[in-house]
């Protein structure tokens, strides 16, 4: 007998949003503007489906998988801010967002499988300079809490994790705008702010404009070659 293939099944994007926006309200305190967040968390997730979908033409059945799972994740991929300890910048919230959507992903209906939810997770973990961040002695205040997170989780290394990264990086209050564009926006306020974040997007620079190079020349090529793994 053939081995017995178990489908897992996300909710509909929809319904994922529709508890992402209940764990924003639950949470509000952490944010200034409620509904200027969850526009970049919407708009994230459609951006991520979108770039799935041209990448995801040449899977051979996985893809439909690829996007659905893509979606949901760029919908919930800064749901940590809704528990970083660090209430303005938010320090650490990729960690706390993968770490949440392992423990709550199949209870809150997103997912009947908690293989899934580990999966996805990770797609949120490494997304933006959280592995610089968490090098720097600067930030130790924030790491209570946080001190057996494993450091190899912190990078990419799926086509998944990238695509998030993108997604999140090209867009800006529901605009897409280029992933230059939008790191300097970034790099500009906190210079004018003196936001200690600065010293860690320096250092992440190189690292992410390599990412970025990646997924564009995957675009272009509708197909993700290179040496990332496809989850």
């Amino acid at each position: 007998m053939g081995r017995k293939v178990i489908k897992m099944a996300l909710t509909r994007p929809e319904e994922a949003v529709k508890v992402l926006e209940n764990v924003v309200r639950e949470n509000s305190g952490n944010f200034g503007m409620i509904a200027r967040a969850l526009e970049h968390f919407v708009a994230t997730g459609n951006r991520a489906k979108d770039i799935a979908q041209v990448l995801s033409t040449r899977m051979d059945g996985k893809g439909e998988n690829f996007q659905n799972e893509l979606e949901i994740a760029g919908y919930f991929h800064d749901v940590g801010r809704c528990f970083a300890k660090d209430k303005k910048d938010h320090a650490f919230h990729e960690i706390y967002g993968a770490n949440w959507f392992e423990q709550n992903a199949v209870a809150l209906g997103i997912t009947d499988s908690q293989e899934q939810a580990n999966r996805m997770a990770q797609y949120l973990r490494p997304h933006f300079i959280v592995k610089e961040q968490f090098e720097m002695p600067e930030y130790d205040v924030w790491k209570k809490g946080l001190e057996g997170t494993d450091v190899n989780l912190l990078l990419p290394k799926s086509w998944n994790e990238l695509v998030i990264i993108y997604a999140d990086l090209t867009n800006n209050g529901g605009k897409i705008i280029s992933f230059e564009e939008r790191v300097a926006d970034i790099k500009k306020r906190d210079k004018e702010t003196g936001n200690m974040r600065l010293k860690a997007l320096e250092t992440a620079e190189t690292r992410l404009l390599k990412y970025k190079n990646d997924v564009e020349l995957a675009l272009k090529q509708g197909v993700c070659n290179g040496g990332y793994l496809l989850k």
